[in-house]
């Protein structure tokens, strides 16, 4: 089987997250996150040319775009941990990664962009910290999740399908939250 260079990026962010998804449910915490940190140092150095292999544009997109969920998944993981700091930092640079790729000029970036907003969200709402900046958050996700889903691509459908109306409720939720705050 040969892959090209794109699946091989998706591959390999998929295998890492399987691991640090098996370890976190296991209650492995700060191993999950050393498997995330791994792979977020190895993204780091393939997209500053540390490893002297060129990239070509649309795989260090793509591997920026991992880079962006990995971070999200640190900072999420951290977040469980009541590590605010850590969690805010982590989700604060997810965040800033996916937004210098510039706009989302595919489905799964859009895709990715949306969950990145919606962790720094989730992140901050948890902490009790930027809840403006997390509404606003929420409402960009929700609204790239709606674009995506007027006509969704194959391999994102089901996904999309199931994610839209938890952010909606999410949504919902600090919107009505943040109203209560400001009739105080």
């Amino acid at each position: 089987m040969h892959l090209s260079a794109e699946e091989a990026v998706d591959f390999a962010a998929d295998l890492a997250q399987r691991r640090a998804t098996a370890l976190a449910d296991a209650g492995h915490l700060d191993e999950a996150i050393g498997v995330y940190d791994e792979e977020a140092r190895g993204y780091r150095a393939r997209l500053s040319g540390l490893v002297g292999v060129p990239t070509d544009p649309s795989t260090a997109r793509r591997q920026g775009l991992h880079l962006g969920k990995v971070l999200m998944e640190i900072g999420s993981l951290h977040a469980r941990m009541r590590r605010a700091q850590a969690a805010l930092e982590n989700t604060a640079e997810a965040l800033s990664t996916v937004r210098r790729l510039g706009p989302a000029d595919s489905p799964m970036a859009g895709y990715v962009l949306s969950r990145v907003l919606w962790g720094y969200a989730w992140v901050r709402v948890g902490l009790g910290v930027e809840l403006p900046q997390a509404l606003l958050a929420v409402e960009e996700a929700e609204e790239i999740l709606r674009d995506l889903a007027r006509t969704p691509p194959p391999a994102l459908a089901q996904v999309i399908a199931g994610d839209l109306p938890v952010l909606q409720s999410f949504l919902a939720h600090l919107r009505s939250r943040a109203a209560a705050e400001r009739s105080f």
